[in-house]
């Protein structure tokens, strides 16, 4: 069964130790979070979201790290490549700047234009400890899950292909951005640009911590409660 959906390329293309995942893992990946906006869309507004978010999450990272040769290239580093620290502090704040700005200045923009197309909405959480849960495991969860299978699996696959790095951002992070079609057209274009800049900086530092932290911190800022 595995074998069909991850394959052991001696060649190493993409420098897993010669592992791939094969493009029906890859699509098969993608298409969970394609179909988790129908879940969104169904209990929008309500705490329920939350929890099948959550459980969505967690069996897709589940998949990426429960079968030996994804799991592999979940884990493995495809380069030697280390980061010096003080580059990392500075990455990691200006990643999550660059985020934050995309959302604050492009949504405003294309709701002026377009109107509201937005399918849903993230309801209050009135429990605290549900809030408290949100804001640290749930998030960790949204940001690991995406960074993931929209930058690592990604680039392994469509190397694998031998495709271009230009190729490679685009592809991957068109469907990053579609990925949040249930949000509106607003955020497809604000999760656009920042695909672009979090994919580009994986291609060039294959580091996947910055930006999972990154990810997790511009969540946070987006939806902390600071009054």
């Amino acid at each position: 069964m595995t074998g069909s959906l991850i394959k052991n390329d001696g060649a190493g293309t993409a420098g897993f130790d010669g592992v791939n995942i094969s493009g029906a893992w890859f699509a098969f990946l993608v298409a969970c979070f394609f179909l988790n906006d129908f879940v969104f869309i169904m209990w929008s507004g309500t705490s329920t979201l939350y929890l099948a978010d959550y459980v969505i999450r967690i069996i897709i990272i589940g998949l990426c790290l429960g079968l030996p040769l994804s799991r592999q290239v979940a884990l493995n580093s495809i380069s030697d490549q280390k980061l010096p620290l003080i580059l990392i502090i500075i990455l990691i704040p200006l990643l999550t700047g660059i985020e934050r700005a995309s959302h604050i200045i492009i949504e405003p923009a294309i709701i002026d234009a377009v109107g509201y197309t937005g399918l849903f909405y993230f309801g209050r959480i009135d429990s605290s400890a549900l809030y408290a849960f949100d804001m640290t495991i749930g998030l960790a969860l949204v940001a690991v899950s995406e960074e993931l299978v929209f930058r690592k699996f990604a680039l392994n696959w469509m190397r694998s292909r031998g495709m271009s790095a230009l190729a490679i951002i685009l592809l991957s992070v068109a469907l990053f951005a579609l990925m949040h079609w249930g949000s509106g057209l607003h955020r497809i274009a604000a999760t656009f640009v920042f695909g672009v800049i979090a994919m580009a900086f994986y291609l060039r530092h294959t580091r996947l911590l910055p930006l999972i932290t990154a990810h997790y911190l511009a969540n946070f800022i987006a939806f902390a409660d600071f009054d």
